[in-house]
């Protein structure tokens, strides 16, 4: 056989040995049991919550002991793996930086840009998307990253467009049901500050640590002025004791103690009265 020959049967071989088998899913009906939460049950099913909640059509976290809800189950011990796909060029084998990936049941795009070491806002990018919303099946170029080389601009720099905004927000409310975890900045857990500061740095947007120095690096604006992507801060006595994201409409996302990640009232009975007020770091 000629050495041509055998480098395209080389990498035929070594194209077939990277594909795994495709993942299997089994569908369930889940009984909701007394302090049950959907960040939990999507942890013993291996799922998400944003899938749950699309599956049985809710529009909260809200559930009660009783209810029935539709679970697809995905085995990861079967999920298949990208292929690399090898390119010969001067008869020397070289690996392409940018691949096409297909989104897999259970699929965000953070864990894909986890899996692939870049960033939400690069594969929005790249792939023409303006939300977050993926599904089974579509395909996402993607071009692996280099954590080490991420630069942060300086806060006033950051710039604000709808797109910009919906990502933030569509990348926030992903993490619904998060459990709360003092000093908490993964989504193992966080705590209000940290879950502010790990949602922007996913748009290389670099914030304080703490809550009252988040609300003060940002540009106060009144409540009739604030915007989608504000932060909304809250306090008790004269201390900072609690910051999220502004959503719009009256209503905010934060890491609180008692839900986790949840969307609540700005001017509800609780939060109405510990009010701070809003400030502005994406202008």
């Amino acid at each position: 056989m000629s050495k041509t020959g055998i480098l395209f049967t080389s990498l035929a071989l070594g194209i077939s040995l990277c594909i795994l088998p495709n993942p299997s899913y089994a569908d369930t009906t889940y009984t909701v049991k007394q302090g049950d939460s959907l960040w939990k049950i999507s942890q013993d099913f291996n799922t998400t919550v944003n899938n749950i909640q699309t599956l049985n059509n809710l529009s909260s976290t809200n559930i009660i002991p009783g209810q029935k809800l539709l679970i697809i189950k995905e085995n990861t011990f079967n999920k298949p793996l990208t292929p690399v796909i090898p390119v010969s060029s001067d008869n020397q084998i070289t690996i392409n930086t940018g691949s096409y990936y297909t989104v897999q049941q259970g699929d965000t795009l953070w864990n894909i840009s986890q899996n692939f070491n870049t960033t939400i806002s690069e594969i929005l990018s790249i792939n023409n998307l303006t939300s977050t919303n993926i599904i089974p099946g579509q395909k996402l170029l993607i071009v692996k990253g280099n954590s080490n080389n991420k630069v942060s601009p300086p806060m006033n720099q950051v710039s604000r467009n709808t797109d910009r905004i919906d990502a933030i927000i569509n990348y926030a409310k992903s993490f619904i049901g998060v459990p709360y975890k003092p000093a908490g900045i993964s989504p193992g857990g966080f705590d209000c500050s940290g879950y502010l500061k790990y949602v922007f740095a996913n748009f290389n947007i670099d914030i304080p640590r703490t809550a009252a120095e988040q609300y003060h690096v940002g540009q106060a604006v009144s409540s009739r002025e604030a915007k989608p992507g504000d932060f909304v801060a809250f306090k008790t006595g004269n201390y900072i004791s609690h910051i999220g994201i502004y959503l719009g409409n009256g209503e905010f996302i934060s890491a609180t103690s008692s839900k986790g990640v949840a969307i609540a009232q700005v001017y509800g009975p609780y939060w109405g009265d510990h009010l701070l007020g809003f400030s502005r770091v994406i202008s």
